[in-house]
């Protein structure tokens, strides 16, 4: 989550919140938000879906990718937005209805894959015993 406590700054302040107003806004309280802006914490994700949608933005943009510099560069690019680049997400993502349940099924899968790493890395381990 490199780019997160960046773009959570970045993001209130392009909204004009304080610290201190993001209880009154999402819930959290000024510590919290502190923590998760300075890289002290990290949301869980629930609180990263709550985070992304209320600043309409995608949890890939919120956590892949410096959002302060997207911006800057499609200003530049003569496409002056309002709202954040969605675009740097396929489509199949912003078509999730149910994002909790797909983010379950992408852990699901890594735990799967990391298993299967482990599996195949034990087998080599063995062919090279022998």
């Amino acid at each position: 989550m490199h780019f997160l406590g960046d773009n959570l700054s970045y993001l209130r302040k392009k909204k004009g919140l304080l610290q201190s107003q993001m209880q009154q806004e999402i819930g959290f309280t000024r510590s919290t938000w502190s923590n998760y802006e300075n890289g002290l914490a990290e949301p869980s994700v629930e609180n990263l879906l709550r985070i992304a949608h209320f600043f309409d933005v995608s949890l890939d943009s919120l956590l892949g990718s410096d959002l302060s510099t997207t911006v800057a560069t499609e200003k530049t690019a003569g496409r002056d937005r309002q709202s954040l680049p969605y675009e740097l997400v396929p489509e199949s993502y912003s078509a999730v209805k149910e994002p909790r349940q797909e983010l379950t099924n992408i852990l699901e899968e890594l735990k799967r894959l990391r298993e299967e790493i482990q599996r195949i890395r034990q087998a080599v381990k063995k062919k090279k015993k022998k």
